[in-house]
């Protein structure tokens, strides 16, 4: 992998097993959800905790180790995005939790460099911005702080994570590509960052790439991330609501304080339209992407119209993403439920049981959820078509 080049096919490789990782049965995965043949199906191993709700998976290939992380799906996950205080970022481990400190003050002497910084503010761009707020941080020896209910999530799980890929990557060094949608995005950015610490990576080891990914943590965090993982890109639906949650005191853009909610990363914009910009300016920002915010761009097929636009638009010679289906299982469950054979799945809520009982449609739970939750703040179905 190479530093700030950016793939479309891995883009697309990666939200399909963001997608895939919604479909496990965690107390009987199939990998058939794996749906091309480059990756091992034999290697699939999941992970999941069942007072969290939280899963994730692991898939590998000859030149990869893939790691992908589920969204909001239940009531649980609901309750995970809701405790969004910000704590500081401390794992049970006492060597991971002194690496964290460590990698900050390194971190901290980085940003302080003008010889690093000096490519960051030749273009006037979103990292330039963020590089900027960066070099205002009186303190380097703040621990970084992130979301309290994704913290608590991750930590339930972190463990089996770091066992698994860390004898994997050992026993057949590899890069590691880390991925999720929505919740699954945000676990991602906390599993890079461990990960990263505790195998003690270099620049062209690791790839993040997330979809819909609310912020995590604080600035400290957001610097800290960049630093360890500099080949991280943040796909985000130009209307995507959930992108721009938890809020942060200013919105963003003049969000000074160490306490404010900040993203990291290298941001992908797309829109319904096909445009995709890579590190969009501020021109850009404000007059190609300027609209609302709805929960429909959030929805995983939100992000996969976006992506069908722009090779539409972009790719006169025909190529099309290579998306994986999973239609046939949604429905294959649909029809097993209105025939009665399948009784009760204590992960899904009661609004998504009736839903899935009622239509035979291309539904995911997620997306019933999602939508539930836009019908509260005021959004509907009709407004799909955003502008």
């Amino acid at each position: 992998m190479r530093r700030y080049v950016f793939c479309i096919e891995t883009m697309v490789e990666q939200f399909n097993l963001s997608w895939a990782a919604y479909m496990f049965d965690p107390t009987n995965p199939s990998p058939e959800h794996i749906q091309s043949e480059r990756f091992w199906k034999e290697s699939l191993r999941i992970f999941y905790h069942g007072e969290t709700d939280t899963l994730g998976f692991l898939v590998e290939t000859e030149d990869r180790i893939a790691v992908s992380f589920r969204g909001t799906r239940s009531r649980k996950n609901l309750q995970t995005d809701m405790h969004t205080r910000l704590v500081p970022l401390q794992f049970p481990n006492e060597e991971t939790d002194a690496a964290v400190a460590d990698r900050l003050l390194r971190c901290g002497s980085f940003y302080s460099n003008p010889r690093e910084t000096l490519n960051a503010f030749a273009r006037l761009s979103d990292t330039a911005s963020r590089v900027q707020r960066y070099l205002h941080i009186r303190s380097k020896k703040s621990r970084p702080r992130v979301h309290e209910g994704f913290l608590t999530s991750y930590l339930s799980i972190y463990q089996e994570v770091e066992l698994e890929v860390t004898r994997r990557y050992k026993s057949n060094p590899r890069p590691i590509l880390i991925s999720g949608h929505s919740l699954g995005g945000a676990l991602a950015n906390l599993a890079a960052l461990h990960l990263a610490i505790r195998l003690e990576l270099n620049d062209t080891s690791m790839m993040l790439t997330t979809f819909g990914s609310p912020r995590v943590g604080d600035l400290y965090f957001a610097r800290l991330l960049d630093f360890m993982v500099p080949i991280h890109f943040r796909v985000t639906n130009a209307a995507d609501a959930v992108a721009r949650l938890p809020f942060t005191g200013l919105g963003g853009w003049f969000a000074w304080g160490a306490s404010a909610y900040a993203h990291a990363g290298i941001q992908v914009l797309l829109n319904k339209h096909g445009l995709l910009r890579v590190d969009p300016s501020i021109v850009e920002l404000e007059f190609q992407f300027r609209v609302g915010a709805y929960i429909a761009p959030h929805l995983k097929r939100g992000y996969r119209r976006s992506m069908e636009a722009w090779a539409e638009r972009s790719c006169p010679d025909g190529w099309r993403p290579d998306f994986w289906t999973f239609t046939k299982m949604v429905r294959a469950r649909s029809k097993a439920r209105r025939e009665g054979h399948i009784v009760h799945d204590e992960h899904l809520t009661d609004m998504e049981q009736a839903t899935i009982a009622e239509t035979s449609e291309e539904l995911n739970p997620e997306d019933t959820v999602n939508e539930a939750l836009g019908r509260e703040h005021g959004y509907s179905r009709r407004r799909d078509q955003y502008s």
